[in-house]
């Protein structure tokens, strides 16, 4: 049976990936934040900031008096310097297995949904831990992959159902909890916490959800490879796999786990 491969996915398109990722991941954010419950003006760094989404929030909520986004993706950081600007925030393109900063910089080092993306995600948290201040703040959240809490799930089971392959992020075995723990354990951080974090999202109708879904980058090159009837198979069977309210809204779950820890 068909199922999840790993593989490299691309992020070229910032304003679909934003419509599409950018209101999951405010969702999450704000519990996320909330939870790790920060001092304000302190240095934070987003590492892997994509569009934006996740800083602006941490720009809101916790009055850093520096804060800096990067990502590898030129077409993100662009779309995010031109999100919102500050005298105390910057966008830069980098790579979060060499973060371009001195040792002990930062208070806050961040990754929103983007640990399961890093070639090795040692060295990232490693990289981290390097960057931060002794009793700064590690912390990161991600999509529980193989506890179903993507928010296209209902799709990629569509695709299981058809027999019909998917890609995952290349590192999806950190997204498991006890892969979180283990990790920020051998990174050598103290008072190592976790926790599941679940966002609703809803929708006006399903045809919103479902075009949606379809600007995932990962979804994309999969249903461009399939024919029309296949591509409305699958619509059918995502559709009878979601609870539509009288009012015609669709609601749907997904989650993520969640760690932080101390330098």
């Amino acid at each position: 049976m068909a199922g999840p491969s790993k593989t490299t996915i691309i992020y070229n398109n910032a304003a679909a990936y934003d419509e599409m990722m950018g209101a999951w991941s405010q969702l999450l954010g704000s519990q996320f934040i909330n939870w790790l419950n920060p001092a304000i003006n302190k240095k934070w760094i987003d590492i892997g900031c994509g569009t934006g989404a996740f800083t602006e929030q941490i720009f809101n909520k916790c009055a850093p008096t520096n804060i800096i986004g990067i990502d590898p993706s030129k077409e993100q950081i662009e779309f995010a310097t031109n999100r919102f600007s500050s005298n105390n925030l910057d966008f830069k393109i980098g790579d979060a297995m060499s973060l371009p900063f001195d040792k002990k910089y930062f208070d806050f080092a961040t990754m929103a949904l983007v640990l399961f993306f890093v070639p090795d995600p040692l060295t990232g948290v490693k990289e981290m831990v390097r960057v931060v201040k002794p009793g700064g703040s590690i912390s990161a959240y991600v999509w529980d992959v193989y506890g179903g809490g993507l928010p296209v799930e209902v799709v990629h089971f569509g695709l299981r159902e058809m027999n019909i392959d998917y890609p995952i992020p290349p590192s999806a075995e950190v997204s498991k909890m006890a892969n979180l723990n283990e990790l920020w354990s051998t990174a050598g951080l103290k008072e190592i916490e976790s926790r599941k974090i679940i966002a609703h999202r809803t929708f006006s109708n399903f045809d919103e959800l479902w075009k949606i879904s379809l600007k995932s980058p990962a979804l994309q090159p999969v249903l461009n490879r399939i024919n029309t009837n296949k591509l409305t198979k699958l619509k059918l069977i995502v559709k009878e796999n979601l609870v539509t309210d009288t009012d015609g809204t669709v609601t749907y779950a997904a989650h993520s786990n969640a760690i932080k820890g101390i330098v």
